[in-house]
C-alpha cells in the first residue's frame, strides 16, 4: 500500500464537491473533475432508452436534475420535493423499465456515484504527488453527507438507500466494470444485484469504505477541524439548493475540557435556493438547475425566521442565560445559495431580535493548512467536503440532538435546563462599539456591542 485516501464527498443538490485527503501525509486537495466542470460537479444524469449517462458524458438524453431530492422523495409517503424533472415521472421510468420511484432512484444514484468515483480516481492519477496510485492496493474511503434531519422516521430509509447505491457503485468500479461514463440499465441493475447478493461478511469491507454522515451534522466539521477559529458559541446556516441546515454548538479548545464540542441544536428545512421564486437577476445559470415548488421571498423569510427561532429556542434550553450570549458568539453562513440577500438579512434580523451578541455574519475562513482552492471557488462551497475528508474514526462523535441523541442523554440531566424559555426579547438593546470587535476592548469585551438599557 502506497496511500490511504479519504474522499469527503458533499453530495449537493445542484453541485457535488469532493476533497481528497491522503491520511499518511495529510495532504489535502480539492478534486478537479475536468476542464469543463472544475471542482463543482453538476448533480444530474441523462436518461435515454435503456441507458443512463453521467454529466461528464456527451450522450444525448433527458436531463434528470437533483438526484438527491429524487432519492429523498422515493422513500417517503408524502414527498417533500416535487417537479424535479421537466417530464412526467412515469415517462422517465418507462425509458429505463423502472417499476417504481425507488428503483428509478437507485439506477440514477448508482450511475451518478460511478461518475464521481471515476472522477476521483482520474484526479488522483493526474496528481504528481500520487501518480503511482493503484486502485487494487491503495484503499479509498468515501465519506458522503446524506440529507437526514428533514424527514424524521424516513431518514434511515434515505440513508440506507444512498449507502447501498454508493456501495454498489464502489464494488462495480472495483471489479473494473464501471469504467465508462455511460451505463446500460442492465449494467446498473447488475451492479445492484452484485451488492445485494453478498453476505454480511462480504459486504463488511465495502461498508467500511462507504461511510454516510448526517449532512446537517457535517456542517459542524469545517469549524471543528479548523485551527483558525476561536473558542465560543457558533450559529451556522448552510444554504443549499434544496434545504437549509442550521446548527448551534459550543466549540472548546482548552486542553482541560474532555469534549471538544457541545452540540446543542439543529434544524433542517426545505427552504433552499431552488425553492425560492426566481427573479430576472437570479435566473438559473445552468440547464440542469430548476426551481422546485417555488415560494415567494417574503414567505421564505417568514419560514426561515421560524426555523431560526426554533433552533435558538432549543439552544437556550442548554444555555438559558441571555447574558451568556452577549459575547463569544459567532455566526457563519455558507453554501451555494448563501449570497442571496434574503438569507443573510433574515439570519441577522432574528439574531438581533434576541439580542444575541452578533453584529455581522462571517464567511468561513480558509483553513490554515495546505488546502489550495481552485480559482474562482470560495471555501464555503466545499466546506462540507473538507470536513468529511478526515477519516471517520477521527471525526468527533457528533449526533443530531433532536432525532438521534438528546443532550441530556449525552451529558446527563444536570447539564440540561428544561425550564428555560425564550418568551420574548429582553428589555435592552445594543449599539456598535467603536472598536469593531477588538478582542482586547475593555468596553465591550470583544463582542463589538455595548449593552444599552431600554
Amino acid at each position: 500500500m502506497n496511500y490511504f485516501f479519504v474522499a469527503g464527498f458533499d453530495f449537493g443538490t445542484s453541485y457535488s464537491k469532493v476533497v481528497i485527503q491522503e491520511q499518511l501525509t495529510k495532504i489535502q486537495k480539492v478534486v478537479i473533475f475536468d476542464q469543463e466542470h472544475g471542482a463543482l460537479f453538476p448533480s444530474y444524469v441523462k436518461v435515454s432508452k435503456g441507458r443512463i449517462s453521467g454529466p461528464d458524458d456527451d450522450a444525448k438524453g433527458t436531463i434528470v436534475s437533483y438526484p438527491k431530492l429524487l432519492a429523498a422523495d422515493a422513500v417517503v409517503k408524502s414527498p417533500v420535493f416535487q417537479s424535479v424533472t421537466s417530464l412526467n415521472a412515469a415517462e422517465l421510468m418507462s425509458l429505463v423499465a423502472a417499476k417504481d420511484k425507488r428503483q428509478f432512484a437507485e439506477l440514477v444514484l448508482i450511475r451518478y456515484f460511478l461518475s464521481v468515483i471515476q472522477g476521483i480516481h482520474s484526479f488522483i492519477q493526474r496528481s504528481r504527488d500520487w501518480s503511482n496510485f493503484d486502485t487494487s492496493t491503495d484503499p479509498l474511503v468515501i465519506q458522503i453527507a446524506v440529507p437526514t434531519g428533514l424527514m424524521d422516521k424516513a431518514d434511515r430509509k434515505v440513508e440506507s438507500l444512498m449507502r447501498n447505491c454508493l456501495c454498489a457503485a464502489t464494488n462495480y468500479d472495483d471489479l473494473h466494470l464501471g469504467g465508462e461514463s455511460s451505463s446500460t440499465v442492465k449494467q446498473l441493475n447488475e451492479a445492484l444485484d452484485l451488492w445485494n447478493g453478498m453476505n454480511k461478511e462480504e459486504q463488511s469491507p465495502l461498508l467500511d469504505r462507504c461511510v454516510t454522515y448526517p449532512e446537517v451534522a457535517a456542517g459542524v466539521q469545517p469549524i471543528l477541524q479548523s485551527r483558525n477559529v476561536r473558542e465560543g458559541k457558533y450559529i451556522t446556516l448552510d444554504v443549499g439548493a434544496g434545504t437549509i441546515d442550521l446548527n448551534i454548538f459550543h466549540k472548546w479548545t482548552r486542553f482541560d475540557n474532555a469534549r471538544p464540542l457541545d452540540y446543542w441544536a439543529c434544524e433542517v428545512k426545505p427552504l433552499g435556493f431552488s425553492r425560492l421564486e426566481k427573479t430576472s437577476t437570479h435566473a438559473r445559470t445552468q440547464v440542469h438547475e430548476i426551481s422546485v415548488n417555488t415560494i415567494p421571498e417574503s414567505l421564505l423569510k417568514k419560514q426561515l425566521e421560524t426555523a431560526i427561532h426554533s433552533v435558538i429556542r432549543q439552544a437556550f434550553e442548554f444555555e438559558p442565560s441571555l447574558s451568556a450570549w452577549d459575547r463569544e458568539t459567532f455566526a457563519y453562513m455558507w453554501g451555494g445559495g448563501s449570497e442571496h440577500p434574503a438569507y443573510g438579512e433574515c439570519f441577522l434580523e432574528v439574531m438581533q431580535k434576541f439580542n444575541i451578541g452578533i453584529h455581522m455574519i462571517n464567511q468561513l475562513p480558509v483553513p490554515n493548512n495546505d488546502l489550495i482552492l481552485p480559482n474562482g471557488l470560495k471555501f464555503g462551497r466545499i466546506a462540507i467536503a473538507y470536513g468529511l475528508s478526515y477519516y471517520h474514526v477521527n471525526l468527533r462523535s457528533i449526533r443530531l440532538p433532536s432525532s438521534i441523541e438528546k443532550f441530556s442523554e449525552l451529558y446527563g440531566l444536570k447539564n440540561s435546563y428544561h425550564s428555560a424559555t425564550v418568551a420574548s426579547p429582553p428589555n435592552y438593546s445594543y449599539e456598535d462599539c467603536s472598536c469593531r470587535g477588538n478582542p482586547s476592548c475593555f468596553k465591550c469585551g470583544g463582542s463589538g456591542h455595548i449593552k444599552i438599557e431600554v
